[in-house]
């Protein structure tokens, strides 16, 4: 693990930065740092790039049969499907993670656009959850 160490940083100003380190083999994590008044506020970045939104899924699709397919592309070390609370039945997308960034980019290239069960995928890095009021 690395650690970070901070220079004196004004304390006037609001200052952030971005800091990336190693992830135990799964790829980088980013972490926010923002300087408020000279207190450090450190928040851990929740967007991973090897975390893949997949849309346009069939409603038949299972989380194995993702998992297989995204397999041709690299390394996956999971994927599901998001399901209705009410009903259990598929909305129509899901999230697969990649063991590294490079087959994430590679899943990207490969899927995109591809027919999977009779539908265009849609494949993208998975963008961290809204906020809800």
């Amino acid at each position: 693990m690395r650690w970070f160490v901070f220079g004196q940083i004004a304390r006037t100003r609001t200052k952030s930065m971005l800091l990336t380190a190693p992830n135990r083999g799964r790829g980088n994590v980013s972490f926010l740092v923002y300087v408020f008044g000279g207190r450090k506020v450190i928040k851990k970045n929740t967007m991973q790039e090897n975390r893949l939104y997949v849309g346009n899924l069939s409603y038949g699709t299972t989380d194995e049969a993702l998992q297989s397919h995204f397999s041709a592309a690299g390394s996956v070390a999971s994927a599901r499907i998001i399901k209705d609370k009410m009903t259990g039945r598929s909305k129509g997308f899901g999230f697969v993670e990649m063991q590294s960034n490079e087959d994430a980019n590679k899943a990207i290239s490969m899927f995109h656009g591809q027919d999977f069960d009779g539908r265009k995928l849609v494949v993208n890095v998975a963008r961290p959850m809204a906020e809800r009021n």
